[in-house]
């Protein structure tokens, strides 16, 4: 009975530490605030005794946990006393969080207004460059897909322009179906690709809007897929171990390269 008992108490024990460890406690704070919640008031003293927690860190304790509004000092008698006067004085963190997320949201929105001021060149952007290695290359071609699409319909051309290694198709011909099975009606793609591959795209259909010309490879050698879709330019390297690819989004460099791509498909 008293083993059953004691079981219990220690799971008890672990429930509410874990809880008061969620809204923020360590280890000294809760024993401080169970050791005075179970007393009503305590003097720092008694609490040093109890707890083990030494005289000087008390103090900082007991500061921290009035600055959180669950304690407060009675100072009607002397020695003054610490008191909890029940666990409902939790609801004050809450209370205190409201004020100081509201705080922040203030602070946020009044950086924003101050930050929209800044002048704002629109011919010149700073690149978000992404590395994917192998193994979160196939995930990151799924995850990413749509805001490639989005971006690709959102120019005035809405147009996937690059080159297309053959064995991009091999080894990920699954993503590249979801790709056009997924793309918006409207978007095409202009790719050139290795000659080598003319016999095996000539057994696949395409849409109208979606053209491929061949390029002799052993004279323009290409030795990545390059991809330009509205603001972003993907760099895959899959011919060769370990596969990765880049991400860059960045509208002036997707601009120029895709003006490169434009010169070369008229040229061949």
């Amino acid at each position: 009975m008293c083993r059953h008992f004691f079981d219990n108490m220690l799971l008890f024990e672990y429930m509410y530490t874990e809880l008061l460890n969620k809204l923020g406690f360590d280890d000294k704070e809760i024993a401080f605030f169970i050791t005075v919640l179970e007393r009503g008031r305590v003097a720092p003293a008694a609490v040093s005794t109890i707890t083990g927690i030494k005289r000087s860190t008390v103090y900082s304790v007991a500061k921290s946990l009035m600055e959180r509004g669950v304690l407060h000092i009675d100072t009607s008698s002397e020695p003054a006393y610490l008191v909890v006067e029940s666990g409902e004085v939790l609801e004050n963190l809450i209370s205190k969080q409201e004020i100081k997320l509201n705080e922040e949201r203030k602070t946020v929105a009044e950086t924003i207004r101050l930050l929209e001021n800044i002048p704002k060149s629109k011919n010149y952007s700073v690149p978000k460059i992404r590395f994917y290695n192998e193994r979160e290359l196939e995930p990151a071609l799924y995850d990413r897909t749509k805001y490639w699409q989005e971006s690709a319909v959102s120019t005035n051309e809405p147009l996937v322009w690059g080159f297309q290694d053959p064995l991009w198709f091999e080894k990920y011909p699954e993503w590249v179906k979801y790709y056009w099975d997924n793309a918006p009606k409207e978007l095409g793609s202009r790719y050139l690709m290795d000659i080598r591959s003319k016999e095996t795209k000539k057994k696949q259909t395409f849409g109208n809007n979606r053209l491929i010309k061949y390029i002799d490879t052993k004279k323009h050698s290409f030795s990545t897929t390059n991809i330009v879709l509205g603001d972003y330019i993907l760099y895959i390297v899959a011919n060769e171990k370990p596969y990765y690819m880049i991400e860059i989004h960045d509208r002036v460099m997707a601009h120029n390269l895709r003006e490169v791509f434009k010169m070369l498909w008229e040229k061949v």
